[in-house]
């Protein structure tokens, strides 16, 4: 997505952006939305430790800290994703 829109937003703008269009794609990294997971992910990344369980328990624990109500979770599967 970052190659077609901005996706590292600040969270005020961010916030407008929802309010304003009722949805968006970004990349939550910068928002601290849940700081454990963003360790969990620190440990798991270099030991390649990625489960698809792990991969949508992180995504739920953020969208959940930022009140959504409605979730898309496009997961790529295959030997190339």
């Amino acid at each position: 997505m970052e190659v077609l829109a901005q996706v590292n937003l600040p969270v005020e703008e961010l916030r407008h952006i929802v309010e304003q269009e009722r949805g968006c794609i970004t990349w939550g990294g910068t928002a601290k939305l849940a700081p454990v997971d963003d360790r969990l992910i620190s440990v798991e990344r270099p030991l390649a430790i990625d489960s698809a369980g792990q991969m949508v328990a992180s995504i739920l624990s953020k969208k959940l800290a930022a009140g959504s109500t409605n979730l898309l979770i496009d997961i790529p599967v295959g030997p190339t994703s």
